[in-house]
């Protein structure tokens, strides 16, 4: 993590005033007050007293957000324990400022106190919560390691999608993007992870910046697929948009066939909607429903009547191979399958249940 610099602010004008309740007047008060020498013999009486009206991390932000330095330091000096909770403090309160002069607190040599890091992640998280831009800008870039760096950003990404907060997003996603270190596998988890977030809480914005931002990366099947089950019309049309590009390293073909072998049959149907009804892909994705035991999908796909005969009995034989009974059954029931069909699939058949099944419907036929 960086040390931040320990320059006073320039416009004083501009500083935040103190915003910590009326404790601060009875706390100046008390500050202010000439005690009689009996009393001010029992230090540790004035100290509880002290840290009753304004607890030291209260004080600390009163200090840095009115910009009196010499009490900061004493402060610190005094109660340096109570630092990373004046920073927590002031991550609550949103106060850019205060934070400038507390986060160099939190160093010794250079090095993190112990906890430091642990209280700049919360202090994070609170701040992009709390939709905090200047907070979250100015407490990321402390963090100087890519990978914590990396890892910091993909936690905001997250944060802000379910919110459906862009600006957080925005500064979140940048920062990820130019670690250098990056997990690829990693970043693709947690930006998938975001976007089902975003979706989830029906966040259409945030949803689309990520579709268009991380496309390449994405596996936008289940993306697609929960746009539609939540109503995301918007989003599942820019999902559309991005994988019917050319550019698209995944070409749509296999996209729209591993969605059957996902069983994404909303997503199949919204795509045969939009005019993908080609015989050769749909057959193609009842093969692949068929080995992934996907009934919805393979129901789906023999409803629209496109596919001929000859091929849903070359699916038949395909199932009958890879061992998928109900699949089978599925088949034999609900499609004109032939004799010669029937015979090939029971030869063909891995399963002792599927030859039982397929002979007994020969046999009903007198073959």
């Amino acid at each position: 993590m960086k040390r931040p610099s320990t320059d006073t602010r320039s416009n004083k004008s501009e500083r935040k005033k103190p915003r910590l309740g009326a404790c601060r007047t009875r706390y100046k008060t008390f500050r202010d007050t000439n005690f009689p020498s009996n009393l001010r013999s029992l230090p540790h009486v004035l100290n509880e007293i002290e840290n009753f009206l304004l607890p030291p991390e209260e004080a600390m932000v009163e200090a840095a957000s009115t910009n009196q330095l010499d009490w900061l330091k004493s402060l610190v000096d005094r109660y340096d324990s109570h630092v990373l909770d004046a920073v927590l403090l002031a991550a609550r309160l949103e106060d850019i400022g205060s934070l400038e002069l507390l986060t160099p607190h939190m160093f010794d040599s250079n090095e993190l106190k112990g906890g430091a890091w642990d209280v700049c992640r919360i202090a994070i998280h609170t701040a992009a919560k709390s939709r905090s831009c200047d907070v979250v800008r100015f407490l990321l870039s402390l963090v100087d390691s890519a990978d914590e760096c990396r890892q910091m950003a993909r936690t905001v990404v997250g944060i802000a999608a379910a919110r459906g907060y862009l600006d957080i997003l925005l500064i979140a996603a940048d920062t990820a993007d130019t670690a250098d270190t990056a997990d690829v596998e990693l970043s693709i988890n947690s930006i998938g992870f975001a976007l089902s977030l975003a979706i989830c809480g029906k966040q259409s914005e945030a949803a689309i910046f990520l579709v268009s931002r991380y496309y390449r990366i994405l596996d936008l099947s289940e993306g697609l697929e929960k746009a539609l089950i939540y109503g995301m019309g918007q989003v599942a049309d820019c999902i559309y948009g991005v994988i019917t590009k050319q550019d698209n390293e995944t070409p749509f073909e296999d996209f729209f066939v591993n969605l059957a072998g996902d069983g994404y049959a909303n997503a199949i149907e919204f795509l045969y909607r939009r005019g993908h009804k080609e015989t050769k892909l749909l057959g193609y994705a009842l093969d692949n429903a068929v080995c992934a035991d996907q009934m919805e999908v393979l129901r789906m796909i023999l409803n629209t009547e496109r596919v001929t005969q000859d091929r849903i009995g070359e699916t038949l034989l395909i199932a009958a191979r890879h061992g998928k009974f109900s699949p089978v059954e599925f088949l034999v029931q609900n499609s004109r399958i032939s004799d010669r069909q029937t015979k090939k699939a029971f030869e063909n058949a891995s399963k002792l249940a599927i030859s039982n099944y397929l002979f007994d419907k020969l046999d009903d036929q007198g073959f």
